[in-house]
């Protein structure tokens, strides 16, 4: 029994960093959902096509649908934006939390290049 206990902390720890992993990821994929329902609102933000994909590679599961592990973190993220439409300044402040230099997530969404030279693109890297 003398290298019982440090296994059993081993284990724990891993447990742990697991769990840890797992919350990160379900953070992640309910910011992305957020900003895929922002898009909708927003007229001149849009989520790279690539995004949804360069996440589900990270997390190694799909982000959205019933046999997704994170489908309800997504719908959080969905609920979220619908519930904030209204408040002054929601597009202006998914741009500064989630666009090409956002202060939380960067790059999740960007500003669309359609009849805009100017936008700003960037790529989502997890």
């Amino acid at each position: 029994m003398r290298f019982g206990i440090p296994a059993l902390v081993a284990a724990v720890m891993v447990a742990q960093s697991a769990m840890a992993d797992d919350r990160e990821d379900a953070k992640l994929v309910r910011q992305f959902c957020f900003v895929l329902q922002a898009q909708a609102l927003c007229d001149d933000l849009i989520v790279n096509m690539q995004t949804e994909k360069r996440i589900e590679e990270a997390i190694g599961f799909q982000v959205r649908g019933p046999e997704a592990p994170f489908n309800d973190s997504c719908w959080e993220g969905l609920n979220e934006a619908s519930d904030r439409e209204n408040e002054a300044g929601f597009c202006e402040a998914v741009w500064r939390d989630f666009g090409c230099f956002g202060s939380i997530r960067p790059a999740l969404i960007m500003q669309s290049p359609f009849g805009n030279p100017d936008a700003v693109t960037c790529k989502f890297v997890p």
